[in-house]
């Protein structure tokens, strides 16, 4: 896989446990309900390509989000997916496959989304350039993880800001090599 001066940033996008980096609970599943990361999710993946693992495709419903091409990386090759969207066998072809759409819909190379599970972000995280986490403060130790990013050189700060609702405290971060 090859970057061009024109490729697409290759982004991952998680909510993660401060701490633990834990992204999922145990059974599958998002551990938080934040209305306002999800609105943030939102707004930065809107128009780009996504990256989904199978499995973590199937807890979102396996339906499409609205206005982004979805791309599901799992080795079942019988695999079906709403037209417009994609499957891939590996994180790298679907990074490729996603390169290819996004720069067919923005010619200054644009972004591109990583968006889970654990094992798709771990096979993903030395292709990225930047990481947007949404760090929440809860003391949680669940089965599902976020990589090391720190460990993989993402310390750069872009931006922080902190925030809260009524159920949490975290803060949006942005990180790049």
């Amino acid at each position: 896989m090859t970057k061009t001066k024109n490729s697409a940033r290759i982004s991952l996008i998680a909510a993660i446990a401060r701490g633990t980096r834990t992204v999922g609970k145990e059974g599958g599943g998002i551990p938080w309900h934040i209305k306002e990361d999800f609105r943030d999710f939102k707004e930065k993946t809107m128009g780009h390509p996504l990256i989904f693992g199978r499995k973590t495709w199937e807890e979102f419903g396996g339906r499409p989000l609205p206005g982004r091409t979805h791309i599901i990386v799992t080795k079942d090759t019988g695999y079906e997916v709403p037209e417009g969207h994609f499957v891939c066998d590996s994180v790298e072809s679907a990074i490729e496959k996603a390169q290819e759409i996004e720069e067919a819909q923005n010619s200054n190379g644009g972004e591109i989304f990583v968006a889970g599970g654990a094992q798709i972000y771990a096979a993903a995280i030395k292709h990225a350039d930047r990481v947007y986490l949404t760090v929440v403060d809860v003391d949680m130790d669940g089965p599902t993880k976020f990589p090391d990013y720190t460990a993989e050189g993402f310390t750069k700060v872009v931006s922080s800001r902190k925030s809260s609702d009524e159920n949490y405290s975290y803060e949006f971060l942005v990180l790049e090599k």
